[in-house]
């Protein structure tokens, strides 16, 4: 008897833990990074860590006023989750893959509320950690589900 309880359990721990079973929730998309070099100066600087947030609402309507003054433990507060990546030059385009998402706790996170969320995101080109004037900006929507590749491609120079 206790036997099959323990096995039980372990089988609900991990259906609860992986996203898997009825958690209510949707796989978060894997977010490329696309800048143009022709569109923001700074997409053209290579190996820079690019930051990418998710949320439902932006409170100030847009990325650069958002991420003014937080630094990286403030976003991960404030954004439901977030992820980075060492950008790389791919012809015209910086590129990066966000595929592990962190959530406000500091937790591996792979799943989020059905719905549509904002995507912010910035390029770090003086490793301040903070956003500043002229650094790449991205801004989109995604919704949760699904196994595809959301590409974020709209980008501007944050401030301007």
């Amino acid at each position: 008897m206790c036997l099959r309880f323990t096995l039980l359990t372990a089988v609900f721990m991990f259906t609860a833990c992986s996203g898997g079973g009825d958690s209510g929730g949707n796989f978060i998309p894997t977010v490329q990074l696309q800048c143009a070099t022709a569109a923001v100066a700074g997409c053209s600087q290579n190996g820079k860590t690019a930051w990418v947030g998710l949320i439902q609402t932006l409170t100030a309507g847009d990325c650069d006023d958002t991420l003014a003054t937080l630094d990286s433990s403030q976003r991960q507060l404030l954004f439901t989750v977030s992820g980075s990546v060492v950008s790389s030059q791919a012809g015209a385009y910086l590129t990066g893959r966000v595929s592990d998402w962190i959530n406000s706790t500091g937790g591996q996170q792979d799943v989020l509320n059905p719905g549509t969320y904002e995507v912010c995101a910035f390029v770090d080109l003086n490793g301040n950690d903070v956003i500043d004037t002229n650094e790449p900006v991205g801004r989109g929507q995604i919704s949760t589900g699904g196994s595809g590749t959301y590409i974020l491609s709209t980008w501007s120079a944050a401030f301007n």
